[in-house]
């Protein structure tokens, strides 16, 4: 993959790096149901074959579990390993470590280029909708904020690759749990007693309860592993069936009976 890209320096459009990433992950996820992790899911791993399918190769490093105990991160490719990965055999490869590959390797694919891995200000700029972003996300942030393996990925690459994520309709603000991520045109003291005015609840994070999430613009400071935080809780709720509405500065003055010239 790394040598083709080289050759071929274009993006890949997201419906045919969703449905690549999406075979792999189902070997993966075969991989991490037997007890193994394969430790080197890279660039020069995977290859690109006629109409460019990709494969998974290079198996030599994979291990299993033993017992309980986790295995050993005593060798990997460091270039293109998580962060945290420094200090050989004084800690653990983990499926979510797997996984950390596997969304390096999608955001790869959407900007066309194999030279090094991809962070998360340069996930804010690829050509992609803002779910597959989301995925990226959350694969590459810190690895308790991960998927935890490959089958927990693939079920939600799935359900954003057949459209499936059902789009939650928001009439009223009344008695809903409403949180806010971004920046307003007014400030948040101010959006909070709107929602209270019209018998909401504000709440400071995602949760099991949440019904909204407000979203405003982006931080310039923005990360997966912290700014981005309420957008990756609201797709871990909608994992466990729980949606979570989202909407923007213009549906929320409206829900809040404010007209805006």
């Amino acid at each position: 993959m790394a040598s083709w890209l080289d050759d071929h320096r274009e993006p890949w459009k997201e419906v045919r790096a969703t449905r690549e990433i999406i075979k792999l992950l189902r070997t993966v996820k075969l991989l991490h149901e037997s007890g193994a992790v394969h430790h080197d899911i890279t660039p020069g791993n995977v290859f690109v074959t006629s109409n460019r399918v990709l494969k998974l190769g290079d198996f030599g490093i994979a291990l299993h579990r033993v017992g309980v105990h986790d295995v050993s991160a005593d060798v990997f490719a460091p270039w293109f390993a998580p962060s945290g990965m420094g200090n050989l055999g004084k800690t653990t490869w983990r499926p979510a470590d797997d996984v950390y590959h596997l969304g390096q390797l999608f955001a790869i694919l959407l900007c066309g280029c194999a030279k090094s891995k991809l962070t998360a200000r340069d996930v804010k700029r690829l050509s992609c909708s803002p779910e597959a972003k989301s995925i990226i996300q959350r694969c590459i942030g810190v690895r308790r904020k991960r998927f935890p393996n490959a089958a927990v990925m693939l079920n939600a690459l799935e359900k954003h690759d057949s459209k499936t994520i059902k789009r939650v309709i928001v009439r009223s603000l009344k008695d809903k749990k409403v949180v806010f991520t971004g920046g307003l045109s007014i400030s948040r003291a101010d959006a909070e007693r709107l929602v209270r005015r019209v018998g909401g609840l504000v709440e400071r994070r995602v949760g099991h309860e949440t019904n909204v999430l407000v979203v405003g613009r982006q931080s310039p400071l923005w990360k997966a592993d912290s700014k981005g935080q309420k957008l990756l809780d609201t797709d871990r709720e909608r994992e466990f069936g729980r949606n979570v509405a989202k909407i923007g500065e213009k549906r929320f003055f409206a829900l809040a009976g404010v007209v805006r010239h």
